[in-house]
């Protein structure tokens, strides 16, 4: 994972784009490898979506078919969120080491994270 690299799932711009112009990123660099995993899965999106809505699959009523399908196609949504979620998640890692180790003996770094909830002990 890198901000240059060569394969798109692998390239933090890339990968982090969207459609929406405020999180679009521009690579200078061309996408032309494809690696084996991220290959796989693509193939394996592909396989299932063809079998869903294969002739030779039956099912026991249309709105069982709409129903798996729409379940099939909410999950790789989730899916794609999660992998997003982790290649950010190892960008800010990155960040924050860099940052530490950085620092002069003279500085520090705060982190406020409100999420984190205190337990509070009655003494």
């Amino acid at each position: 994972m890198s901000r240059a690299d060569p394969c798109a799932d692998h390239c933090s711009v890339y990968a982090l784009s969207t459609d929406d112009p405020d999180y679009q990123g521009h690579c200078d660099h061309e996408h032309n490898i494809v690696c084996d995993r991220c290959d796989n899965y693509r193939n394996a999106v592909v396989d299932l979506q063809m079998s869903l809505s294969s002739p030779t699959v039956i099912y026991s009523g249309s709105d069982l078919k709409e129903e798996i399908i729409h379940d099939v196609d909410s999950a790789l949504s989730k899916f794609y969120e999660w992998k997003a979620h982790i290649l950010r998640a190892a960008l800010q890692d990155s960040a924050k080491r860099d940052i530490i180790d950085n620092l002069s003996p003279r500085q520090v770094l705060l982190i406020m994270d409100w999420a984190i909830q205190l337990s509070r002990n009655p003494a």
